[in-house]
């Protein structure tokens, strides 16, 4: 079978597209010239002429070995080589870093401790609030160049703390720490929770992006979604609001029908807040499997700077574009070809590989995988494409050439 391969190095990793060719024609008037003790030329049409006791040459190549005909003076053509067609295409993959907004929760209630008291004089360094600002810096410094970070707010604008403004406070960039550290300096926690005003205009600012990175939502929230479309004054902060939580639910599930998947952050005690919070991280494609919650709880500041780490993880340096959508989408295999280790795709998202969204043009590594691309362990990871109907042998079975 043809095979093809695109290869790029990756950090320390090999990636490798290999895709499985559906049939092969040789070339017209490509052959193998057969010898002949006399020195006669190939036998192929073009016969060309040879020297010595058994080799010749044809217009389509040479041989030499005692004389290969059919009887009729002619040779069957060759069988179809691995490589004939395709050989290597100078168009390398890139990994490509994802696009990641922060929508940060600036309500009052942050401005509390992790158990949501308040403090006399204030909170200070015991603050959701401030532990919010140091575990951001913490992990957007030392990710800034494997991911384009942003940030919004909410409440960003608006007297009765539940206005939310279109676009971003600090649009998604490279290298975009420092820009977001001085826009948390800058504010500080005095809001209601517009929490599904806050996705919605976070979604269509990402989907505003003219670039073709994966792209996801960070929601990093303390409490229950207020603001009910409509309310005025202190009626904003009235809780429970079952209407705006199904709505908040609602805005993320569209998030993540549009391509964008969100992930949930709980910070300090969130008891109240619990089922919302829950699905909307189900809502969001980037639940937690198997913990105690479904989002990410952050329940103090090392908590917390864990989370955004392990979040990160998942969406940083394993995200693999495809050259096009594969012809089988389904007939596809990733492994590794140093250690011999088949990936197994898995759409839960934790532990193996899946496409990043329903245009099959990317792929992500999850868990295992990913750490073992990261530190190293898998250096060499080759994507193979089959053809419809033409099973992949799964196993890696010999160099790529």
């Amino acid at each position: 079978m043809a095979m093809r391969r695109i290869e790029v190095l990756v950090s320390s990793a090999l990636f490798v597209f290999v895709q499985a060719a559906c049939s092969f024609t040789p070339k017209v008037g490509e052959g193998s010239g057969g010898g002949s003790p006399s020195g006669a030329g190939g036998t192929m049409p073009g016969a060309g002429t040879g020297t010595g006791a058994s080799s010749g040459s044809g217009r389509g190549g040479s041989g030499s070995g005692p004389p290969l005909t059919d009887g009729g003076g002619f040779l069957p053509p060759p069988p179809p080589s691995a490589d004939a067609n395709c050989g290597q295409v100078n168009n390398p993959l890139k990994v490509v870093p994802p696009d990641v907004l922060l929508i940060q929760d600036r309500s009052g209630s942050m401005d509390h401790d992790d158990n949501d008291q308040s403090c006399r004089r204030g909170c200070g360094a015991a603050s959701k609030w401030s532990e919010m600002t140091v575990a951001v810096t913490q992990v957007l410094t030392s990710t800034q160049a494997t991911v384009n970070w942003g940030l919004k707010f909410f409440a960003d604008t608006g007297s009765d703390g539940c206005g939310v403004m279109p676009g971003a406070t600090v649009p998604v960039a490279p290298n975009n720490a420092d820009a977001i550290t001085r826009a948390i300096g800058r504010t500080g926690p005095s809001t209601n929770t517009p929490t599904r005003a806050a996705i919605e205009a976070g979604t269509a600012y990402l989907m505003s992006l003219q670039d073709t990175n994966p792209k996801y939502i960070l929601l990093a929230t303390d409490g229950e979604p207020n603001c009910a479309a409509g309310c005025l004054g202190d009626d904003c902060s009235t809780t429970p609001n079952p209407g705006e939580e199904m709505a908040s639910e609602m805005a993320v599930a569209n998030a993540a029908a549009a391509g964008i998947k969100v992930f949930v952050v709980g910070i300090g005690n969130v008891a109240s807040a619990v089922a919302a919070l829950n699905q909307m991280a189900i809502n969001g494609g980037e639940a937690q499997m198997g913990g105690a919650t479904s989002y990410y709880a952050a329940t103090d500041q090392a908590a917390l700077q864990a989370a955004l780490s392990q979040i990160v993880g998942k969406v940083a340096s394993c995200t693999l574009p495809l050259p096009g959508k594969p012809q089988d989408p389904g007939n596809v295999l990733v492994e590794d070809v140093g250690t011999k280790t088949q990936i197994p795709r898995d759409p839960m998202h934790a532990e193996g590989w899946d496409y990043t969204d329903s245009s099959d043009t990317a792929i992500q590594l999850y868990g295992t995988a990913c750490a073992k691309v990261t530190d190293g362990t898998y250096a060499n990871v080759q994507i193979l494409e089959g053809c419809p109907g033409t099973p992949i042998q799964i196993g890696f079975t010999g160099p790529v050439r």
